[in-house]
Formats: C-alpha cells, structure tokens, sequence
C-alpha cells in the first residue's frame, strides 16, 4: 500500500477547487530544500547513476526472471485465496476484484488478505534467490552487512524525495479539482484503517503499509522487475556481454610468446549498463509501478518510483530504496491519521 493519503480530499464534483494556491506556496520550501539537497547529492550528474553491477556477465537472467514470476503469482493467487477463504469464513460471495470488495469485508479480513500474500511472496522470492543464485542476495543489495549504509542512504533520499512527491501531489489535487475531476476521498484500506475498532487488526494495517509493502514492493519491482529489464536492454543492444558471449578458450599449440610494449591493451569489457539503459529500465518499471495503483494517484506516484528507481541503479542497495519507500509511506500514514480521517 503505498498510497499518499493527501493525493485527494473530494468525494464529489465540487464548483470551486479547495486545494487553494496557498496550500501550494506552503509546500514550496519544502521542494526548495529538497532540490538544494538534489544538487549537494550530485542527483543530476548524469554518471552518478551508474552503481554497482549487480550482475556478472556470465549469469543468465533466467533465474532472476522465474522468481520474478513466481513472487507475482504468489502475490495474486495468494491474495485471491486468502481472500476467499476469508469471505467464506465470513459467509460473502464477494469477488475480490470488485470495488465493493473493501467495505463488504470485515476490516480483520482485509487487513490479512493485503498482508499475507505480499510476505508469502516476499519470503519466496528471497528463499529462492539464496536457492537458486548462491549470492544473489548480496547482489540484489540485501545483504545485512550493507543494512546500516542502506538506511542511512535511505534517510537522505527521503529528505529529497518526499517533500518534491507531496509537492507533486498537491499540485495533482488542485488540477483534479480545477477540472472537477471526483475521486475517492482516501484509498480503501487507508480508511479501513482509520475505521478499526480493534488495536491488533489496526497494528496489522500499520504494519502492512509502513514495513511489509515497502520490503516487497521494492523486493519485486526494483530489485527483480528493474534488474531484469536493465540487464535485458543491455545485453540485447550488445552494451554488455551475456552468458551466450563466453567460449572457450582456444589452444593453438603455440608457444606462449610476451605481448609486444607496442600491441595495444584491451580494453576493460563491461559488465553493468550504461546511464542510459539504466534510465529506460527506471522508467518502464516505475510507468508498471504505477499502473497498479489507482488512476488519480499516478503523476506522485510516478514521481515516488521514479526516485525509488534513481536511489537503487545508483546505490545497487535494496535497503535505500526500501527505506525510501517506508518513510513515504510512514509519512502518509501519519498525516491521515491525525489530519485527514
């Protein structure tokens, strides 16, 4: 869940927007400092975001590519079963996929149906990795030695990002509303939220949004769906070698003679995309990040992957982007909950 709950207060056509022009030179400073932090970072050095390779160019993005489809299915499957188990149990027939799917279930339900698959999935698609690509943990940055540099990047990259999304989307409402565009006042499980009576059910949803979603949003989209796409591009332009690019080394017979001073050196092969391929992969994956998330909310959540795209390709550390994602997150739980319910 990783829905702002300040990206919209209209439940109906209004005449007049409310979102005033106020509001939005109030969050100007806020943009201000975080594009002085931007420029102090080196954000818009176009190499700064070129970062660690998290592929060698002898491994097959075959293995990558079926935990990447597995931790989907698991997240949608699951989510489906979980969710007609729990409907059964409740004595609903309602589909999941309806709008009405929300407030026809029990918020204990809800909350359980939007957090068991996302672990499930999550806890698959580290277990394989560790499985099937010995350090491939480590390589997609989630190792626990690179936990307390991760976060603390995160921390900075938050100081950056959150303030230019919030900014992003007051500016979305206030077109919304100029265009009298209505949309729901809060996302669904937000306000599943602000309704729970019970503290443990309450506990649950806080949980899924600031520290489940985060780890698993990131987990799929960033650290598989991106990694996959980057090293797809690159290996498909011929950018960097692939598995199918090694041979073997050919034995003449002849006798090692010393490389002439005048023979030039070879150059270095790479082995990580360049800036551009990196910048193509951040975007087709935060456009699919965003297209899972409700209409009226994809220019700021756009912008929100898009920085979460930026602060991996440049750290190759899951742990920024991840913290990146739960501070948003935190934020917009907070607000809506003191401000907004």
């Amino acid at each position: 869940m990783s829905i702002p709950a300040v990206l919209g207060q209209l439940t109906a056509p209004t005449t007049q927007p409310t979102t005033s022009l106020h509001d939005l030179l109030l969050m100007a400073p806020l943009g201000l400092v975080a594009l002085v932090m931007a420029v102090v970072t080196g954000v818009f050095r176009r190499d700064k975001i070129v970062g660690p390779a998290r592929l060698t160019n002898r491994d097959s993005l075959g293995p990558l590519v079926a935990i990447l489809g597995g931790g989907v299915v698991i997240w949608i499957i699951g989510g489906g079963l979980v969710f007609a188990a729990l409907t059964q149990a409740g004595g609903t027939a309602t589909h999941p996929t309806s709008q009405r799917s929300a407030v026809e279930m029990s918020t204990g339900s809800m909350a359980l149906a939007t957090s068991v698959p996302a672990l499930a999935a999550g806890a698959f698609m580290i277990g394989l990795n560790a499985v099937l690509r010995p350090g491939g943990v480590r390589e997609l940055g989630l190792a626990p030695r690179g936990a307390a540099r991760g976060i603390l990047r995160g921390l900075v990259g938050s100081a950056i990002a959150v303030p230019l999304i919030f900014f992003v989307a007051q500016v979305t409402e206030y077109i919304w509303e100029f265009f009298h565009y209505a949309h729901p006042r809060e996302h669904d499980l937000l306000k599943l939220m602000g309704e729970s009576t019970n503290p443990v059910v309450f506990a649950l949803f806080v949980l899924s949004a600031v520290l489940i979603a985060p780890v698993f949003e990131e987990l799929l989209f960033r650290g598989h769906l991106q990694t996959v796409i980057a090293y797809a591009i690159a290996r498909g332009l011929g950018q960097i070698p692939g598995p199918a690019a090694r041979g073997f080394q050919v034995v003449t017979g002849e006798p090692d003679v010393a490389p002439s001073m005048a023979e030039p050196v070879p150059a270095p092969v790479p082995s990580s995309p360049p800036a551009s391929t990196r910048w193509a992969a951040i975007l087709v994956t935060s456009l699919l990040f965003a297209a899972v998330h409700p209409a009226w909310t994809w220019p700021p959540i756009l912008i929100l992957a898009l920085c979460l795209g930026y602060a991996y390709e440049r750290t190759g550390n899951l742990w920024t982007s991840m913290t990146m994602h739960a501070m948003f997150n935190t934020t917009s739980t907070v607000i809506y909950l003191l401000f907004v319910r």
